[in-house]
């Protein structure tokens, strides 16, 4: 029955029972995993508690059961762990794709890579301290940030308590770290499956006059096929043609085709770089984030009081003249949108792909309902597998 010894300190309780390790004479039993809402799973068929021969839980698994321990290992404590797992995702989608697995560091630039972008408001200043917490907000592209970024900074320079710096977080406020460690920091979030859509939209509309006709397969489709998307997504999951990520926003040395256009394709990257950013850099995280991007008009600036208190009443006010802050791409100007949409609404290959690389957000950004046909796929026997077996083995 394979309850024949045990190896190793870690314990978790479960219903009552204690749990360790279970280790067979002839091969390793995957671990059991106490979840936070209570019940084991296992990670290979069975699941066995030292003091009984029955299984407690087998597959096929639900992703109630399975969700809480998954996210604690792709996002323990609000903090992304895609170092250990933006690999395993990526060849997981590769698998999807039905190609051979690689090493790659494309996923360090999908996860961790962001944009420097963001509003620092600085209250006005007592002596040398400043009246209250600073605030930031960090830019997460197509997030509605034209919308956010505008209207703060229209509320922020007419409050002549306090001044205004652009491109925060990043290396033009560094002058400011006397402030920084106390800052009020928040964003804006949508389903990371729609921020991919919407990110796809906005790269082809900014490059597809210099794509077109070039080395990268997606390319030679026309704008607005279903298969020029297809085939996009499967470039940029296969790393073809992707340039190595510096950290600057030049162009990238290396003399590829779409690997250029890198600075673009951070319009789809990972919502959870900045989570990544904020714990690299200061070991920060998060004061909050909301959800969903509707009546920001109102909710955005009540969000942020709510969140921030220490911030000027009037700050809570509610935005006027917010159309004018829309993007051009939000019409869909090239049918791009709109196939990409097609596409995830097939329920394909594609789309369990965009699942694969949106866990980690779903992850870390927990107040975010996951997508049903993503539910599935996180509950599969080899989903649940591979990301706690990588965990511990």
């Amino acid at each position: 029955r394979h309850k024949k010894e045990f190896q190793g300190q870690r314990q978790n309780s479960c219903e009552g029972m204690v749990l360790k390790k279970l280790i067979s004479r002839k091969k390793l039993i995957h671990i059991t995993v106490a979840l936070a809402v209570g019940g084991c799973i296992v990670l290979n068929t069975y699941l066995f508690a030292p003091e009984t021969d029955h299984v407690l839980i087998s597959p096929p698994f639900t992703f109630e059961a399975v969700w809480p321990s998954i996210k604690a290992e792709l996002c323990p404590d609000n903090v992304p762990s895609s170092e250990k797992f933006g690999s395993v995702l990526f060849n997981l989608a590769r698998d999807e794709l039905g190609v051979a697995r690689r090493e790659s560091t494309k996923f360090r630039s999908f996860y961790q890579r962001s944009f420097d972008g963001g509003i620092l408001y600085l209250p006005r200043k007592i002596e040398t301290k400043p009246q209250g917490r600073a605030f930031i907000y960090l830019t997460v592209w197509k997030c509605a940030n034209n919308e956010i970024n505008g209207n703060l900074q229209r509320v922020f320079r007419n409050n002549t308590d306090g001044t205004v710096h652009e491109y925060c977080y990043g290396e033009d406020c560094r002058n400011f770290e006397d402030v920084l460690d106390d800052a009020c920091i928040v964003t804006a979030v949508r389903d990371p499956v729609s921020h991919f859509l919407s990110g796809y939209n906005e790269f082809e509309y900014r490059t597809h006059k210099i794509m077109n006709g070039g080395p990268s397969p997606y390319a030679n489709y026309s704008l607005g096929d279903k298969d020029r998307f297809k085939q996009f997504v499967t470039d940029f999951v296969l790393d073809r043609d992707q340039g190595k990520p510096d950290e600057t926003h030049r162009e990238d040395p290396v003399e590829t085709h779409l690997g250029k256009e890198y600075y673009n394709i951070m319009h789809m990257n990972s919502m959870t770089t900045i989570l990544y950013q904020l714990y690299l850099r200061d070991k920060r995280k998060l004061d909050g984030y909301l959800q969903p991007l509707k009546d920001l008009d109102t909710k955005f600036p009540l969000f942020m009081i709510k969140t921030c208190p220490n911030l000027p009443e009037e700050f809570g006010e509610p935005w006027a003249q917010t159309n004018r802050f829309a993007h051009v791409t939000s019409n869909d100007p090239l049918g791009t949108y709109d196939a990409s949409k097609a596409v995830w609404a097939e329920k394909g290959t594609i789309a369990r792909v965009l699942c694969l690389l949106s866990a980690i957000d779903y992850a870390c950004f927990d107040e975010l309902p996951v997508e049903p046909f993503c539910k599935k796929l996180y509950a599969s026997d080899r989903f649940v597998e591979r990301i706690l077996r990588s965990s511990y083995f």
